[in-house]
């Protein structure tokens, strides 16, 4: 009794009632006004209805009885004892309390007790000793020390004005007993993680209520609570036979623990709802009270855990349903389950692969049209309207206001240089523009520049990138590799471009992908950035940019404890990513990042930009140099 005799001391100083709530109790609710509580049809007075009572068939002992909302409490204290309960003066050690009440009632709950801290909050009127203090409508009119009212300082004895008629009995150990008169404390259904500690709700002079732990041989109270309209109406009573068990009441799961129904855990609830999570749930879905959770092995082992699968809230619906594609908001976006998780369906997913029998054939997933070329790509508004350019349209031109061509399975847009020397197909052939020599190369039907290097003599092509509303852009369409590398640092990087060139800043990139975004025509766009080969699944260059995937130097590093600890390592993803420095902030970069799903497919391609921090900064990427 040690550990509770120590926070009794530091309560019992007398606290007056009025400035604080009860500890126990939950945030204040607004009190009626006198009108409010005639018009009330809950009540029909503020105090709690006593006309009831119950008799106990063990020992045929009448129990007056108080009802306030929808729970029905003994307004007196239990005083059943047979050989295994009690010792006939209302007082029960913890284990006795558990099983003291009679069938149909049960032990009280912390939760319980503070629903009268609420419901007398409510149904008094304000600024009433009811509404200040509701402990103190809850305590007898006698038996307490120190009764006192002083204006706002209440003391001692109550007001029973709710009829529950709470009696400060004390706290007992064996025979002897203590704070007779100043405590009134009570058992209730609460485990505490230390197995010699039982949990109590008690009532002290200064009016106040709280909650704490006691060592649980003491003897102490017991109030009951009617079963009706709480979850023992449909469970009973926990009992040891019925340890373990898990239960549904309404919405809500339950566990049989210690002789009180608590909240099993999510593992208790999902195999009690869904089933055991083994290898024949492996990657099922099941949704469970507006959630979705997935039966899965645990880190790579062979361990099968139920996990929390957050995104999976929109997709109950369909996963209750058993589908596999699932329309998602308003937009309808389509969603694929594979492999057990949902992602948003590509056109494959739906239509299939794009095979070579089937070059040229649109189709439309939501609100986009994709063609089949060398792979499933969105369709451009030309395509949309006038077919396909497949064999049978072959150079084929339409004139539009602009002028285009059918090549490679796409409408695609003369440039600049093209409305100058014609449309590229004759290989090598050469041209010149504006006192500039360019050179055609068939297979991409791309006009380029002829860019050489006076430092090494070698030469590069370039291209002009047409911008809509900015100043067009002439840029390397190979890395450049003066030293014989192609690989530079960013450092390097700064000063690696001939006279008259220098590397890109990120307001090109922004254009460029600005470019990419507004483009309803998709003359330019990710794909078309990326060259012909090399990569998981290839681009089209028709943009002539020719990014290629390259390898990339990481580096990885790790602050602890104020020390930065460095490691360096390959970033072997050489067919996923195309890298290339930036002028701005030191490490930035930009470039083409293919991501793949868990099957090495292809998922998505994006083109970003980005300014490295600490954790993974690029070591190494390639430079693409700009005309002056």
């Amino acid at each position: 009794m040690k550990r509770f005799l120590w926070i009794l001391a530091i309560s019992l100083l007398l606290f007056a009632c009025g400035d604080d709530s009860s500890s126990g109790s939950s945030e204040q609710v607004e009190p009626l006004t006198p009108q409010e509580q005639i018009d009330d049809t809950t009540t029909t007075s503020p105090v709690g209805d006593t006309s009831d009572s119950f008799t106990d068939p063990r020992d045929g002992k009448t129990y007056k009885t108080v009802t306030m909302g929808k729970l029905t409490w003994m307004a007196e204290n239990l005083n059943y004892s047979d050989e295994k309960i009690g010792q006939g003066d209302e007082r029960y050690t913890w284990a006795e309390a558990q099983i003291a009440c009679p069938d149909g009632w049960h032990l009280s709950d912390f939760d319980e007790w503070v629903a009268i801290d609420d419901w007398v909050r409510k149904h008094f009127w304000a600024d009433s000793l009811e509404e200040k203090c509701p402990n103190w409508a809850l305590k007898s009119t006698t038996g307490w020390d120190n009764d006192t009212i002083d204006g706002e300082i209440i003391v001692g004895n109550g007001g029973n004005t709710v009829g529950l008629n709470l009696k400060p009995m004390g706290i007992c150990e064996g025979s002897e007993c203590r704070y007779l008169g100043r405590i009134a404390a009570f058992w209730i259904q609460m485990i505490d993680s230390q197995d010699e500690l039982g949990d109590l709700y008690f009532f002290h002079i200064s009016t106040s209520g709280y909650n704490s732990s006691i060592e649980r041989d003491a003897r102490l109270n017991v109030r009951c609570v009617n079963d009706k309209n709480t979850v023992y109406e449909s469970l009973s009573k926990c009992t040891r036979e019925r340890e373990g068990v898990v239960a549904k009441v309404g919405s809500e799961y339950y566990k049989c623990k210690d002789l009180v129904w608590v909240t099993p855990t999510l593992k208790e609830k999902l195999d009690f709802a869904l089933g055991e999570c083994n290898s024949a749930n492996a990657n099922k879905r099941y949704p469970l009270q507006d959630s979705v959770f997935m039966c899965a092995v645990w880190n790579g082992g062979s361990d099968y855990r139920w996990n929390y699968t957050p995104e999976d809230s929109a997709f109950i619906e369909c996963a209750a349903k058993g589908d596999t594609l699932c329309e998602v908001g308003v937009a309808k976006d389509l969603y694929v389950m594979k492999n057990g998780y949902w992602k948003k369906a590509y056109v494959s997913d739906v239509f299939g692969d794009c095979t070579e029998d089937r070059i040229g054939e649109i189709v439309k997933l939501g609100r986009v049209d994709y063609i089949c070329r060398e792979s499933w790509d969105m369709a451009n508004s030309i395509e949309v309207e006038f077919g396909a350019c497949d064999d049978s349209k072959l150079y084929d031109t339409l004139n539009l206001g602009a002028k285009y061509i059918c090549v490679d399975h796409s409408w695609r847009l003369a440039t600049r240089i093209d409305n100058e020397l014609g449309f590229c197909f004759d290989d090598g052939a050469v041209g010149e523009y504006d006192g500039h020599k360019y050179i055609c190369d068939a297979k991409d039907h791309k006009w380029y520049y002829e860019m050489i290097d006076e430092r090494d003599g070698q030469k590069y092509k370039a291209i002009w990138v047409e911008f809509e509303w900015d100043a067009d852009e002439l840029v390397m369409a190979e890395d450049l590799k003066f030293g014989g590398d192609s690989l530079y640092t960013w450092a390097d990087a700064q000063t690696a471009c001939p006279d008259g060139w220098h590397i890109p800043s990120d307001a090109f990139v922004r254009k460029l992908r600005n470019a990419i975004l507004n483009n309803k025509d998709l003359t330019i766009s990710t794909r078309t950035l990326m060259s012909q080969s090399g990569w998981k699944v290839n681009g089209s260059n028709w943009s002539g940019m020719n990014l290629q995937p390259n390898a990339i130097d990481t580096i990885k590093s790790y602050v602890y404890d104020g020390v930065k600890d460095t490691s360096y390592y390959v970033h072997d993803n050489y067919k996923l990513n195309s890298w290339f420095w930036l002028s701005d902030e030191e490490g930035s970069y930009a470039g083409i990042q293919e991501r793949v799903d868990e099957n090495g497919e292809e998922d998505y391609v994006m083109f970003g930009l980005d300014i490295s921090d600490f954790d993974t900064p690029v070591e190494k990427a390639t430079v693409r140099c700009i005309k002056e």
